[in-house]
């Protein structure tokens, strides 16, 4: 387990308190659970009602399937990306 000295609290000149990080990670975590609900449930569910409506069920289904697949490849990129940011804000925040 790690001590008091590794979460900055012991450190001359202070750092953030690491509620913030907990904060940051949370309101991040937040938009990936909402854009993927409405890439994963929502539009597929609107594409299949909507517009994919007079296809014959492989197609639709098939078309389904590529959104899903080209979504997920999104949300990983999307989770990357978020990372980016809270290793630099830990850097700044540590001094």
């Amino acid at each position: 387990m790690r001590g008091r000295e590794s979460s900055g609290e012991g450190r001359p000149g202070g750092s953030a308190p690491p509620t913030r990080d907990w904060l940051i990670a949370l309101l991040l975590a937040l938009v990936v659970f909402v854009v993927a609900y409405v890439g994963f449930v929502l539009l597929p569910d609107r594409l299949v009602t909507r517009v994919f409506e007079n296809l014959a069920p492989r197609t639709r289904d098939a078309l389904v399937l590529l959104w899903v697949a080209a979504f997920f490849a999104f949300m990983s990129w999307l989770v990357v990306r978020f990372q980016r940011p809270m290793r630099r804000i830990r850097r700044a925040l540590r001094g």
